[in-house]
């Protein structure tokens, strides 16, 4: 009996790989593969130079799928052009499992007639819509750029959605001044449609859009009278996704003003002492706001994310106060506060909220900080007592 022979290369998992057998002279040769399973495989031999990589089309930075519109039983998907400048065409895929990495995967459950997918090719169309899909159920949907000479493809990052049901949530209106909070979650798909009603003729509409959990992307879109649709803003927050929407008219918007980008807490460590801790934050443009800082020497539940949309602190009020640019305490546009009275080597949550009069607050990044383990002895301080 032969002996098999061994392998030049062994792959595993779903990701794609290459071979390269560099100056191969002529002949004929002999692709053998093995799998563990039932499975398939898209192979792609070619001669070409390494120079004319990448053989895959490749995929612009913006790389995800965008969900447009929903409607009744239809969903409208685009996506970014690809990079490619030879021939190719956009094929998309829908299934009720899960995204694929891959154009294979997508093939093999259709063929094998597994989770209900269907693959379509759109030719060189950014979008599709999907049709007669049914209410409360979760579809997962891919888009993937094709080499219409090699067959070889690049996947682009799925999305999913979930339609709800025939009851459904019904459009909210919301009034001048009210502060309204939506909780976006898989329950309406990740999106609210609200409403507002202008009565009489305005200079201006202002809309103050808060995040109120952190990170992810988020759009805002303000639709007027028709399907015309205008992208106003784009902000980040958590996967729990809730926003906060205060509309305001032309005599109260000067009470919200612009946090700095970073809003961020600095711990100065080298300063710091058994008693006292020194952070710093970056200023607001507007000169006129008022600075509260706030302490917590409990454990927080970390697994939970600020919430940025809070108007008070559970926390102990340290100080409250401006620092006009000539404080000694301000640096250009940096501001830097001791806080004293504090216990040796302590864990301490700080937070910093700024405020106008009449306004919200509107609070920094929390950060921890630890007074020293020991004290110097040149360092006196009063016992349970603060001194700002």
């Amino acid at each position: 009996m032969r002996p098999l022979p061994t392998p030049s290369a062994t792959y595993h998992g779903r990701e794609r790989s290459s071979y390269n057998i560099p100056g191969a002279p002529p002949g004929t040769y002999s692709l053998e593969m093995r799998l563990s399973s039932d499975g398939f495989a898209k192979v792609l031999v070619t001669t070409r130079s390494p120079d004319e990589l990448p053989f895959h089309p490749p995929l612009p930075p913006q790389r995800s799928l965008q969900i447009n519109r929903v409607k009744r039983n239809k969903i409208l998907v685009s996506w970014q052009p690809s990079l490619t400048t030879k021939p190719h065409q956009y094929c998309v895929a829908m299934n009720n499992r899960g995204n694929y990495n891959s154009m294979c995967s997508a093939e093999s459950d259709q063929w094998s007639g597994k989770h209900g997918t269907t693959i379509t090719c759109v030719g060189h169309k950014t979008w599709h819509q999907f049709k007669g899909l049914q209410r409360g159920k979760t579809y997962h949907f891919d888009a993937f750029v094709l080499d219409t000479a090699t067959n070889a493809s690049s996947t682009y990052i799925g999305v999913s959605a979930t339609l709800r049901g025939a009851g459904g949530t019904p459009h909210q209106r919301f009034k001048d001044d009210d502060i309204v909070t939506y909780k976006l979650d898989e329950s309406n798909r990740h999106a609210v449609n609200t409403k507002y009603h202008v009565g009489k003729t305005k200079n201006a509409i202002l809309v103050f859009v808060q995040s109120c959990t952190g990170p992810g992307p988020v759009n805002l879109h303000i639709t007027t009278g028709g399907s015309s649709k205008q992208d106003i803003m784009s902000t980040t927050v958590l996967d729990i996704k809730t926003l906060r929407l205060p509309p305001t008219n032309a005599s109260s918007w000067l009470c919200l003003f612009t946090c700095p980008q970073d809003k961020s807490i600095r711990v100065f460590e080298s300063l710091n002492t058994c008693h006292s801790i020194t952070i710093g934050w970056k200023t607001s443009a507007d000169e006129r706001v008022k600075y509260c800082i706030y302490k917590k020497d409990k454990e927080q539940n970390l697994s939970e994310p600020q919430d940025f949309c809070e108007s008070y602190s559970t926390g102990v009020l340290v100080l409250c106060r401006r620092y006009h640019r000539f404080s000694n305490r301000r640096f250009s546009d940096l501001i830097m506060q001791k806080i004293k009275g504090l216990q040796p080597d302590t864990k301490y949550l700080l937070e910093v909220q700024v405020t106008k009069v009449k306004g919200e607050m509107l609070p920094y990044e929390q950060v921890w900080a630890r007074t020293a383990k020991t004290c110097s002895k040149k360092v006196k301080t009063k016992k349970n007592k603060s001194v700002f």
